[in-house]
């Protein structure tokens, strides 16, 4: 039941977070909308990025009976799928100060709620489940992300507005149903005599998450140096949105759900410690494989390819990021915890992403993806500074 309410919640987060930011400027834009306020669609993003903030109190009380984790996931997801049915009676014409409204409260919701949802995964998984349930995060955002941008565009285009909004409402209540009967297991003790209150200064004045951000620098920004220039690739060198749709869609999706599995099997099967630096290679030779497409100019089997294989390294690689960001956080602030390592990961990713237009601009895409490849592989030489091997042990003692 803990993996079905990993996955399916995952996924009912990324519902309405893929919708309303990349279908929702389409459906405004078609509507007539002007571009300033299309633009407003940006503090959608802004609660996932500012959720670090009250991720403690979060982390701190439960809203009622029903559990520290599983309070804030219900209620928040009703609420959410409330708002969304409301949205039912508004028009993307003339309602769009009430729907952009709407959209950043459910992603406030969905963003508190992710703070949960990893506290309960770091919580209710042992250290030998943990890369599975690693492996079940980005994949339910990979379901989520399929529906929610293509699935639910796709109802909109054939049933009109009001018939998407209450369809996403009705999968919001869906997916919860395994949290609704999911058994929340007791916070860990180690804590609960000091009477610590979770913090952000405990995280960060914590030792042992100094090699975890140390690595995660140069890693992360690699992967945003080659992730921010794959799809503006796609269309120089001659696809069309419909088949930039079918390689995003499909195949992307695929290659996540391929990926993910295998990463957590090999990491279960070998130790974290030991498959970890197979994992940043991988990540390196899939970059490299990007900048040879671009430097040499080959063909466009070979530039989708190289898209697909770049998720497939990042799904590889994202269950040992979450799997390590799971085994450093701390008992009794798990969600806060998880929460800041992945906050952390995406703002330098998102860095990357920003640089990766300079460095295009001015040198080619091959470069940027060279680049990236070059910051991916400084992460190896970090990897031994994160003591993961005696942590395997500890968990096998």
């Amino acid at each position: 039941m803990t993996y079905a309410v990993i996955f399916l919640m995952s996924a009912a987060l990324a519902v309405p977070m893929t919708f309303f930011a990349v279908g929702l400027p389409a459906i405004m834009r078609e509507a007539g909308v002007p571009l300033a306020l299309i633009g407003l669609t940006a503090l959608i993003y802004l609660p996932y990025a500012l959720v670090f903030l009250w991720a403690p109190i979060v982390d701190g009380r439960a809203l009622n009976r029903w559990g520290r984790r599983r309070s804030w996931i219900i209620v928040l997801q009703l609420c959410a799928a409330g708002l969304i049915a409301v949205a039912a009676l508004l028009s993307p014409g003339d309602g769009v100060l009430a729907i952009l409204a709407v959209a950043t409260l459910v992603s406030l919701f969905g963003a508190t709620q992710r703070t949960a949802l990893l506290g309960f995964a770091v919580e209710n998984l042992s250290q030998s489940q943990r890369p599975w349930g690693s492996a079940l995060l980005p994949a339910g955002g990979a379901l989520g992300a399929v529906i929610g941008a293509s699935g639910l565009l796709f109802l909109y285009s054939s049933a009109g507005w009001s018939v998407t909004m209450l369809a996403m409402a009705s999968l919001a209540v869906l997916f919860l149903l395994p949290a609704l009967g999911a058994r929340e297991t007791e916070p860990r003790p180690a804590d609960a005599a000091s009477g610590l209150q979770p913090s952000l200064k405990r995280f960060f004045k914590r030792k042992e998450v100094r090699p975890v951000i140390a690595f995660l620098a140069p890693l992360a920004f690699g992967v945003g140096l080659g992730f921010g220039m794959l799809q503006p690739r796609l269309v120089d060198v001659g696809f069309t949105l419909d088949q930039i749709g079918m390689i995003n869609g499909v195949f992307t999706c695929a290659a996540l759900f391929t990926g993910g599995p295998l990463s957590a099997f090999v990491v279960r099967r070998y130790g974290l410690s030991a498959v970890l630096p197979l994992g940043v290679i991988v990540n390196v030779a899939f970059l490299l494989y990007a900048a040879c497409v671009s430097y040499w100019d080959l063909s466009a089997v070979h530039g989708a390819a190289s898209v697909v294989l770049f998720y497939l390294g990042f799904s590889f690689i994202s269950v040992m990021t979450n799997t390590i960001f799971m085994n450093h956080s701390a008992a009794g602030q798990e969600g806060t915890d998880f929460t800041v390592f992945i906050c952390i990961y995406w703002l330098l990713s998102m860095t990357g992403m920003a640089c990766s237009g300079v460095v295009a601009g001015q040198f080619g895409y091959g470069a940027a993806f060279l680049s990236g490849a070059l910051s991916v592989s400084a992460s190896l030489s970090l990897i031994r500074r994160l003591s993961l091997r005696q942590q395997e042990q500890t968990a096998t003692a």
